[in-house]
């Protein structure tokens, strides 16, 4: 456990360092017109966050090492968490609707919190809006060193100690964990899923289904842990019959998800809000195969898009390499089958979705494959350090693309 909090603070203050450095560049164009452009102009990036009352536009905050965090649909959550869903002046969705509340709800309960003890609750916004900001970076890092704890204890438990650290190790150290510490949904879903199959894999059925109902309200494909649940219990059980009142409890799971469209229908007046603008996405009908072929398609309209096509299919193959060897130990009798089942629906759901976009995120979120890669490292000691050094580093080339707006990732 020393080696995981010493290596999740080595790491997070690496990428903090990085995101209290000046920029290399100018940030990219469209977000600059976002925030500081005529109004009108590419007015579907601003939200309700980034508005005055006055409808002056402004960046989220000019502390740098804040603001780095923000990118992406963090301004969404932020808005979730401090207004709730709410209706356009004109009556129309918000794209907030998009997105759910289990990640917004957290950093609401942290910053009330912050507030309360700081006692800045009736100041002037700016200062306020801040605090927020600090509240929903500490539920990310929170819930990441959470999530890196959670799966060094799920690991050790079935392969040893030392498997468990490598695998909290891949977890920290990979090219995409840098949205673990951003301002998104990612590191909370991420610990919930993880406690909901280790507390499956320990027979605490009940339990699990707890933490996949709340993983279910922080994002929509939480639903799909029913499906590992549901491995886990006929794996887990030695009486068949048990199962039938697992699959009662598991019913909990998609509750949670339920209770977004009935959110959305007292506060919007529309229970499917969350199906209309992920339609304005590209994500229409399941299953989808466009993005899929899109992707695979590689070569985009820009030479950006092809670069993002590239890192998208090299981090899928990555995935899908490190699945194989997670299912080749099962098969062996080393690892439940139900990590397996969860790392491939993980990567499924997302990929038949339709437009896929920021592929590297629904990797970061299917956990066992963390696990897989475990075995796909070198065993030299030496070695291992220099694939340590080099992931951290395209982690910070990664994590610079994000922080400082450049249009690779968005």
């Amino acid at each position: 456990m020393k080696r995981v909090f010493l290596l999740f603070a080595v790491t997070r203050v690496v990428l903090f360092l990085v995101a209290a450095a000046p920029p290399l560049v100018e940030p990219c164009e469209r977000f600059r017109v976002a925030v500081d452009g005529p109004p009108g102009v590419f007015e579907e990036q601003i939200v309700p966050w980034s508005k005055s009352d006055t409808g002056e536009r402004y960046n989220l905050t000019q502390i740098r090492w804040l603001d780095a965090f923000t990118h992406m649909d963090a301004r969404y959550y932020l808005s979730i968490g401090a207004f709730s869903y709410r209706l356009g002046e004109d009556g129309a969705i918000p794209k907030e609707a998009g997105f759910f509340p289990g990640y917004p709800l957290a950093v609401r309960v942290v910053a009330r919190g912050l507030e309360i003890v700081s006692g800045v609750a009736h100041r002037p916004d700016p200062v306020r809006r801040t605090l927020w900001l600090v509240a929903a970076l500490l539920v990310a890092q929170g819930a990441l060193l959470l999530a890196a704890l959670s799966l060094q204890r799920l690991v050790a438990a079935i392969a040893g100690e030392d498997v468990g650290v490598a695998a909290a190790a891949v977890l920290l150290l990979n090219p995409f964990a840098f949205f673990g510490s951003a301002m998104l949904s990612e590191s909370l879903f991420l610990f919930l899923s993880i406690e909901c199959l280790r507390r499956a894999h320990r027979r605490e059925f009940a339990l699990a289904a707890v933490f996949g109902a709340v993983a279910a309200l922080t994002r929509p494909i939480g639903a799909a842990l029913v499906v590992p649940l549901l491995a886990a219990s006929f794996e887990r059980r030695s009486d068949r019959r048990e199962t039938i009142g697992d699959a009662c409890a598991f019913a909990l799971v998609p509750a949670g998800a339920a209770l977004v469209p009935a959110w959305h229908g007292i506060a919007l007046g529309a229970p499917f809000a969350y199906a209309e603008i992920q339609r304005q996405y590209g994500h229409g009908a399941f299953p989808d195969f466009r993005g899929v072929v899109e992707l695979l398609g590689i070569f985009g309209p820009t030479p950006l898009d092809t670069a993002r096509n590239v890192i998208q299919v090299v981090g899928l193959v990555a995935a899908v390499a490190s699945l194989v060897a997670l299912r080749n130990r099962a098969r062996e009798g080393r690892f439940p089958w139900f990590l397996v089942v969860w790392g491939a629906t993980a990567l499924a759901v997302p990929l038949l979705s339709g437009h896929v976009i920021s592929l590297p995120r629904y990797v970061f979120g299917a956990f066992p494959v963390f696990i897989g890669a475990v075995y796909l490292l070198p065993r030299s000691r030496g070695a291992l350090v220099a694939v340590g050094v080099v992931a951290m580093i395209l982690q910070v080339a990664a994590f610079m693309v994000f922080a400082k707006a450049w249009p690779l990732f968005i």
